[in-house]
């Protein structure tokens, strides 16, 4: 299996409860959204959909 490095359903609803506890509601509620709309994104640009200004 290679690493392609984006999100899928699989991923997002077996590991739910993990993405909650760690990286709260609103990255799973992100990563739901990205998952319905057919993105192509990484778990980093949904958990952190904003980059911090240097």
């Amino acid at each position: 299996m290679a690493i392609r490095g984006v999100i899928t359903s699989r991923h997002v609803l077996t590991h739910a409860a993990l993405i909650v506890r760690e990286f709260g509601l609103d990255a799973f509620l992100r990563c739901c959204l990205v998952v319905v709309q057919r993105r192509k994104a990484t778990f980093l640009e949904c958990a952190f959909p904003h980059p911090p200004a240097a």
